[in-house]
């Protein structure tokens, strides 16, 4: 069974809690319903948010477009869910994996 978008939205929400939770990145999601947007980006936990040139992995997409058919805003949704999980229990830097 196809996950409908509010899953989808839901799973990308809970997955970022976690990722915070963890401690190793800051994970931020934004949901602008009016239109029908998402953007959900990471960046390492030690970021200095003073200095505007931090390195923040991002992505964006729509959960429902008129120029989109469903299933392309539900692939859009998947594919970031799947990125995403990617940072779970990653290390936040080659250093730390090599430590550990």
């Amino acid at each position: 069974m196809k996950p409908t978008i509010e899953e989808l939205l839901l799973q990308i929400v809970s997955t970022v809690l976690i990722i915070n939770q963890q401690g190793k990145w800051h994970a931020f999601v934004d949901l602008q319903g009016h239109v029908c947007a998402f953007c959900v980006r990471v960046c390492s936990a030690d970021t200095n948010y003073q200095d505007t040139s931090h390195e923040v992995d991002r992505r964006t997409g729509y959960w429902h477009s008129e120029h989109q058919k469903q299933q392309a805003c539900l692939s859009a949704l998947t594919r970031t869910l799947t990125w995403l999980q990617g940072y779970l229990d990653m290390p936040a830097t080659p250093t730390q994996e090599v430590a550990a």
